[in-house]
């Protein structure tokens, strides 16, 4: 049985105590524990307050808009909320470039997906993330079958990292059976197919208790037809089919490129309800993208299938960057913009969100 603990505020503990509680074995993975969750009231993030990219590097714009606002929505993004959607890292100029494109694009939070330096070296790792974004950056993540080896040691560093944000609150086992909650968007981060037992459960409940507009599900490794490389089925596809039957878009890495679904009623069909642009997310109805262009390589496409919106491998002379989601954008908490841009400056995708998700 996996050791739980309940919610607490960071600001009632010391660093020490957290570090401390970082050695307390988890039956379920057999590795420490990441420590205590971390709950911190306010809605600013660190990475909020930071100036505007150059234009020459500006991503997609944060969407100051004068359209009408929408109704109110109790538990609402922040206006114009960046997550930054990147996996299979490695550490390389590449890997760097990546960073240094997230760091200018005024990201809110960074959620990477796996694979981190490819060299269970959590100490470097952790310093090149500091090297180009600073060590209070907003960063979230899910293991990746690259990290299993080091996890312990990644993990308190994401652990430590995570106890010094603002606006963002996490609980459960760390990357792999994970709950992760900014205003308006519930983070289910899992180890599918990598690390850890239970998640299919795990999903099933951090989804159907989650009152917010946004649901978005998190892991690192594929089924076979929702990547376009070698991959073959590791995830199963119940993982997959929980995420759209509350209505939550899927992000994962492993595969080494950038491709994106249509709006999907069944995963494990792929069964295209639209291929409109713009994707009205509702209970069963979702997609799924695959970001594993963070630095590591640029593999190749080997596969194909009309549920396809876009795909983007060595094929198609693809180079490494990063997908960029923008939420409550047009002073509308239900709406996001999503861009897919290159180290090189280029827009690769770009597409618009709806959210028709129940909320009480």
């Amino acid at each position: 049985m996996s050791i739980q603990r309940s919610f607490l505020a960071w600001g009632t503990l010391s660093a020490a105590l957290f570090l401390a509680d970082c050695s307390e074995p988890s039956m379920s993975t057999g590795i420490p524990v990441a420590g205590p969750d971390v709950a911190v009231g306010s809605s600013e993030s660190p990475a909020a307050s930071s100036p505007k990219a150059d234009e020459a590097t500006a991503t997609p714009p944060r969407h100051d808009s004068d359209m009408t606002a929408a109704p109110a929505v109790a538990d609402a993004p922040k206006p114009n909320y960046r997550i930054a959607f990147v996996g299979d890292q490695g550490a390389n100029v590449n890997t760097q470039a990546v960073l240094k494109l997230i760091k200018g694009s005024q990201v809110d939070l960074m959620v990477v997906l796996g694979d981190f330096d490819y060299s269970s070296d959590p100490n470097g790792w952790d310093k090149m993330l500091t090297d180009n974004l600073g060590d209070n950056f907003p960063v979230i993540a899910a293991v990746g079958n690259h990290d299993t080896g080091a996890w312990p040691g990644y993990r308190t560093k994401l652990a430590t990292r995570l106890a010094k944000l603002k606006g963002i609150s996490c609980e459960g086992d760390y990357g792999v059976n994970m709950k992760c909650k900014v205003p308006g968007i519930t983070l289910a981060v899992s180890g599918v197919g990598t690390m850890g037992t239970g998640h299919e459960a795990f999903l099933e409940k951090t989804l159907s208790e989650a009152q917010t507009p946004w649901k978005v599900c998190n892991w690192h490794k594929n089924q076979k037809k929702l990547q376009v490389g070698g991959k073959s089925d590791e995830v199963g596809w119940l993982a997959y089919e929980t995420c759209l039957k509350f209505g939550a878009f899927v992000a994962t890495g492993h595969e080494h490129s950038y491709e994106r679904t249509h709006l999907l009623s069944s995963m494990e069909r792929q069964t295209v309800v639209s291929k409109e642009n713009k994707l009205v997310l509702e209970p069963g109805k979702s997609f799924a993208f695959v970001s594993g262009l963070g630095g590591r390589e640029v593999r190749d496409q080997e596969l194909t299938g009309d549920w396809w919106a876009k795909i983007y491998t060595s094929n198609q002379s693809a180079t490494f960057g990063v997908l960029l989601c923008d939420f409550n954008i047009d002073n509308n908490p239900r709406k996001a913009h999503c861009q897919f841009k290159n180290i090189a400056g280029q827009i690769v995708d770009d597409f618009q969100l709806e959210s028709k998700l129940p909320v009480n």
